[in-house]
């Protein structure tokens, strides 16, 4: 029977444990966790072939005027992957983009390979989200081609700045009349509450005062 027993609780954990597995299967720990852009950045994506024809690119592109800054992250499954800074500017009008690595945030070369920082990277726009061109790396002795796509567009001004907030004043209900106070009224006139403080003090002494004689005449 304990037998029987172990054999069921198996079969029901069968399920789960291959979910699991999958799921672990999905996730490749040679590759980078993905850049996530700030909100007035674009995010672009393609390949970079040189000594690695096999490299992805992932560009993090923050605009402020003509001048650019961002980070850059290679990945591959063949050569490793880095994350790096660079700087750089568009040109002739945003129809050309130059950048250059400044330097290394992470570097996770494969057996056998090394990573380094680009001196150079010319491109040129051949489409409103696409650019396209080479680059040259003399530590690593690397010169290839990158072609990349704008994956998302930095927001417009008027869309990046919050809307004010209106703000209502709340209308507060008129105070309610006390009918008995201690208080003066408004004008040196005097309160109700006085008048019936004074007939009850008034009523008060009557009382005791016939009170007192009827106890006298016993």
């Amino acid at each position: 029977m304990p037998r029987l027993s172990l054999i069921a609780l198996s079969l029901l954990l069968l399920p789960a444990l291959s979910g699991a597995q999958g799921t672990v299967q999905l996730r490749d720990p040679r590759r980078p966790p993905p850049l996530e852009p700030p909100p007035e950045c674009e995010l672009w994506r393609g390949h970079i072939a040189g000594n690695d024809p096999s490299a992805e690119a992932t560009l993090q592109i923050c605009t402020s005027g003509d001048s650019v800054h961002g980070v850059f992250l290679w990945s591959s499954l063949e050569s490793g992957w880095n994350r790096r800074t660079f700087v750089g500017q568009w040109l002739d009008a945003r129809q050309g983009l130059e950048l250059r690595d400044t330097a290394m945030l992470e570097n996770h070369p494969a057996h056998g390979w090394r990573l380094c920082l680009g001196d150079r990277y010319a491109l040129r726009r051949v489409s409103d989200t696409e650019l396209t061109g080479e680059f040259w790396s003399q530590a690593c002795n690397d010169h290839g081609t990158i072609r990349i796509t704008r994956l998302s567009e930095a927001p417009a001004l008027a869309d990046a700045m919050p809307s004010p907030t209106l703000v209502t004043r709340r209308s507060e209900p008129a105070p309610r009349r006390r009918l008995l106070s201690c208080d003066a009224a408004p004008g040196g006139a005097t309160a109700p509450g006085a008048w019936l403080w004074g007939w009850g003090l008034a009523l008060a002494a009557i009382s005791r005062s016939r009170g007192w004689r009827g106890r006298r005449s016993r």
